[in-house]
């Protein structure tokens, strides 16, 4: 499954991340935090969030950045 990354400047492309990436970039980690894209579909996010939370405990949000509908990105937090 793939998921897009919050892009960092504003004309910039929406990197992808998997699963398997998301594993690799924990190992020898305590936590991290991840930005995804607004441009995820919920049901993709939310099967995201269940297949972490079978190795991770998982903290999610939705984080708004200015007062438009489609202004936010995800948070997800996950914790070894």
């Amino acid at each position: 499954m793939k998921a897009f990354l919050a892009k960092d400047k504003l004309g910039s492309k929406a990197k992808t991340i998997t699963i398997e990436q998301i594993k690799k970039d924990m190992q020898g980690v305590i936590d991290k935090i991840f930005y995804l894209d607004s441009s995820n579909a919920n049901k993709d996010v939310l099967t995201l969030i269940n297949e972490l939370k079978k190795d991770f405990s998982v903290n999610f949000s939705e984080v708004r950045y200015r007062s438009g509908d489609e202004d936010y990105v995800y948070q997800l937090h996950l914790i070894n």
